[in-house]
Formats: structure tokens, sequence, C-alpha cells
């Protein structure tokens, strides 16, 4: 499934003069944005791009989200039915709420702090909704490059197609 797809699925996308609303800020995000609005090809911290859906269970912001049954749930690498990653909560909401999934920009995701500047960041085999710096391994798994790492507690949205180890 592609965020293409889900665009075209979604019933409540708030978009204001071509600029995508932003909800809140708990991620260090502005309130409102343009795509790339400097053309430098990198979608920046203020330049952050969200589509609004339900969610199926509480979530923090920063976890990793994925869609099952037409609602957002924490993402996993090791549960078939939680890949692949569509984006991460703009914030803390809970069940049956609308919520924010941001698919670009700079974000803290959830839990780890211990991400590696300039190096890929992935859907963690773990802990449902965090990531990690490290591969998933295990056959069953799967493999999801979800950002690109700027410090050791910041990324760069850059979501590629989940891969399953055999």
């Amino acid at each position: 499934m592609t965020i293409v797809h889900l665009v075209n699925r979604v019933s409540r996308i708030t978009v204001n003069d071509s600029r995508i609303v932003v909800r809140n800020p708990e991620v260090s995000l502005l309130s409102e944005s343009r795509f790339d609005k400097d053309r430098d090809g990198i979608v920046d911290q203020s330049e952050a791009v969200a589509i609004y859906l339900t969610a199926g269970e509480s979530n923090l912001a920063g976890n990793a989200l994925c869609m099952v049954d037409d609602k957002v749930l924490k993402a996993k690498a090791s549960d078939d039915s939680r890949v692949p990653v569509i984006g991460f909560a703009d914030a803390n909401t809970l069940k049956d709420r609308t919520t924010g999934v941001l698919t670009e920009g700079l974000i803290a995701p959830t839990k780890d702090k211990n991400l590696v500047p300039n190096l890929p960041v992935f859907l963690s085999a773990s802990t449902p909704g965090n990531v990690t710096p490290d591969l998933p391994s295990l056959p069953g798994q799967y493999i999801q490059k979800v950002g690109m790492a700027k410090t050791s507690s910041t990324m760069l949205i850059e979501i590629e197609e989940a891969v399953l180890i055999s």
C-alpha cells in the first residue's frame, strides 16, 4: 500500500490555500507548512506534510503508524498485519480520535534517542510504534527504512517499501 492509495481513500485531509495544516507542534513542527517551499529538494521541519486519519488505538507523538481496517495503529516489523509504515503520529492521540499522520518532514520519533546522524532509521521489530538504527534480522520480520537520522533524537521521514526477510 502506498501513500498515494491512502490519500485517495482518506475522507478528511485539511488543506488551506495549497498548505497542509499540521494540528500539533509536539514534534517540533510549525503549525502550517508548504511542500518544499524553498525548493531545495528536502521537506524541512517547517515544511512537514500530514494527512488526517482515525486512530485505532492510543498513540504517542512520533509513533510509527500503519493502516489496518481504515484506522491507524502502531507499526511493528515483526507483525504482518502492522506493516508497512505510512507515517508518524503528530501528537498524542486517543483511540477513535482523528490524528495527524506525518508523511514528510523532520520529527523526533518515539522512544529511540540512539539514532546515528546520517544513517538510516528502520521500523522496530520489538516495540510497536518505535524505530531503530538496527536492521531487523529474523525470518518473518520486515525491513523498512522509515527515515534518515539527523541527530541522535531526530530524523527526516523517508519511508521506503517494507521487505520481508525469508
